[in-house]
């Protein structure tokens, strides 16, 4: 194994050769004894080596060339090579250590390549934060690269965290229960509840090559629960959001907001506080990672799922008063009221608008 002590780079290197020293560094330690510990050195860019040697007898003298000298990890044309086509640095020090094709590189990788063969980077992207620093900081390269692999460090990590724990936790099925149950729009829908404190096994739920559900329940060992849906699905939270916070009330003891539209509205309302709606996102927090402080729910996990069943399934109605429901017509009154009446669903709601002007036709009103 080769002993490396330098890497080399061409001056001001882009976040392609920055991510493919981040990659030797970090996964390269089996090809090449010390690279962790290698310090980076910078060339003028170019297909040569300043004393026209090999980059095989640089790397024999503990020299990694990326980027330049026309070597396996140079994609630019040279004199005596044309430009390796579809690759960059990052690809080629990937496919050297066989790392290309690892489901947590593929994210990160996709980015390096359309930044480095196509341009058009936003101006707040990594790639176009790492030439401002080269730019503010002209005479010590270091600085941006030092930034550059702490957020690539960090993205990468998740993303291995991702497709490894996350993963396995959402499949093992301990913790993980999957049904598939009736949608808003007449289709299916899969609902995960998920416990486990790692916020990543829910994303992993909504991912359509992981889970692949359009809602999930999560709840933390400190009993907090949060809802999220697929926003692919289109699917909203309102009806949800109202049943939710009727039921923390009544579970509480403490009836305080009854209004429905007060119910479904973004934020906190009084007697559910504990319970914040974010409507852009289309999520329903009962805690977070920025508000740890927020106690815990006092619904059990199961009623919520079946709150939200009822949310979600514009064909489900109180089992008694069913069979007229599901015809239009609604039979609640003052003196015989629909248990169901209370939670203000869309579907009652209209239901009843129509029996009350059809009562108000016939009686010639």
């Amino acid at each position: 194994m080769k002993m490396i002590k330098r890497i080399v780079t061409h001056r001001f290197p882009h976040l392609d050769e920055i991510f493919a020293i981040w990659l030797l560094k970090n996964f390269g330690g089996e090809r090449f004894n010390n690279i962790a510990n290698a310090t980076i050195v910078y060339w003028e860019s170019g297909g040569v080596t300043p004393d026209g040697r090999t980059t095989e007898e640089w790397e024999a003298d503990g020299y990694l060339l990326v980027g330049v000298g026309g070597g396996r990890f140079d994609e630019h044309p040279t004199t005596t090579q044309d430009r390796k086509e579809d690759d960059c640095a990052a690809t080629l020090v990937a496919k050297y250590l066989g790392i290309i094709n690892e489901p947590w590189l593929q994210t990160t990788m996709d980015f390096i390549v359309r930044d480095d063969l196509k341009g058009g980077a936003g101006q707040f992207d990594i790639g176009a934060i790492a030439k401002l620093l080269h730019q503010q900081y002209p005479n010590d390269p270091d600085a941006a690269i030092e930034w550059v692999m702490i957020g690539l460090g960090a993205k990468i990590k998740e993303q291995i965290s991702f497709w490894g724990d996350a993963r396995r936790e959402f499949e093992n099925g301990d913790n993980t229960k999957v049904e598939t149950v009736a949608g808003p729009h007449g289709e299916d829908i899969r609902i995960a509840v998920i416990r486990s404190d790692n916020p990543q096994v829910g994303k992993y739920a909504r991912f359509a090559e992981g889970g692949n559900t359009q809602v999930v329940v999560q709840q933390r060992s400190t009993g907090n629960i949060q809802i999220f849906t697929d926003h692919r699905s289109g699917i909203t939270l309102y009806e949800t959001v109202r049943l939710i916070r009727l039921e923390e009330q009544d579970i509480s003891g403490r009836i305080v907001t009854t209004d429905w539209d007060e119910l479904e509205s973004e934020g906190a309302v009084a007697g559910a506080e504990n319970w914040f709606f974010q409507e852009h996102g289309m999520m329903l927090l009962n805690g977070s990672l920025t508000a740890l402080g927020v106690a815990p729910t006092k619904i059990p996990i199961e009623t919520i799922v079946k709150l939200i069943k009822v949310a979600m399934n514009p064909n489900d109605f109180q089992r008694d008063r069913a069979g007229s429901c599901r015809q239009g017509i609604c039979k609640s009154t003052q003196q015989d009221e629909c248990p169901w009446y209370y939670m203000g669903l869309r579907r009652c709601r209209r239901n009843l608008f129509n029996t009350r002007n059809q009562t108000r036709a016939a009686n010639g009103r």
